[in-house]
């Protein structure tokens, strides 16, 4: 009876034993499989991962010989237009000097304008200060001659006669002044009229 429960107890933990083996084999096997499977699709993943990075690189070559390409075709076109784009500054700075030099020149012309209508004025004026001294000239003539007829009769009318004289001298080279002075007005008057004429 007790052998048989011993027995009966080894076959039992035989049987677990073998169970137990069993168990642990198939894990194994199955473990051993899943790694199997999972390193094959890391594998796959890792082939796939770097033909895509291949391209990629590839791609990325190609973007930049194509974009050196452009760069190369238009580089030309590009500095062209910069060329332009200083051209068109330069233009506008000269055009906004050409209107101050413009206003400038201006602002000149009516100061001569004024200058040439203030010596027309001048000019008139000594004109008709030399038409009085003609006047009085001739009045200083014709009292000459009434007291040279009478000179004889009295000293006194030789004296003012002789003052006459003097004065009218004196009227005289006033006179020959005022008419340099009006020739030279002229001039200026005549060369500021060129001047205008050239710059108009």
């Amino acid at each position: 009876m007790v052998v048989r429960v011993d027995l009966t107890v080894l076959i039992i933990f035989a049987g677990v034993l073998v169970m137990s083996i069993a168990a642990a084999v198939y894990l194994y096997v199955t473990r051993d499989v899943s790694q199997k499977k999972l390193l094959k699709e890391m594998e796959t993943l890792k082939e796939s991962f770097s033909n895509e990075l291949k391209m990629l690189r590839k791609k990325v070559l190609e973007s930049e010989l194509a974009l050196d390409d452009v760069k190369m075709k238009y580089s030309g076109q590009i500095a062209f237009l910069k060329n332009k784009i200083a051209d068109a500054n330069k233009v506008t700075e000269q055009a906004t000097t050409l209107k101050d030099q413009n206003s400038v020149v201006k602002y000149q012309a009516s100061l001569i304008k004024n200058q040439n209508s203030l010596i027309c004025d001048f000019k008139e004026t000594v004109s008709e200060m030399i038409k009085r001294f003609h006047t009085v000239a001739e009045l200083n003539n014709h009292l000459t001659n009434r007291h040279k007829a009478k000179a004889e009769k009295s000293e006194a009318i030789k004296s003012i006669v002789t003052d006459f004289q003097t004065g009218n001298k004196e009227l005289e080279i006033l006179i020959e002044v005022l008419e340099k002075e009006v020739s030279t007005l002229d001039g200026k008057l005549n060369s500021s009229a060129k001047s205008e004429m050239k710059k108009g």
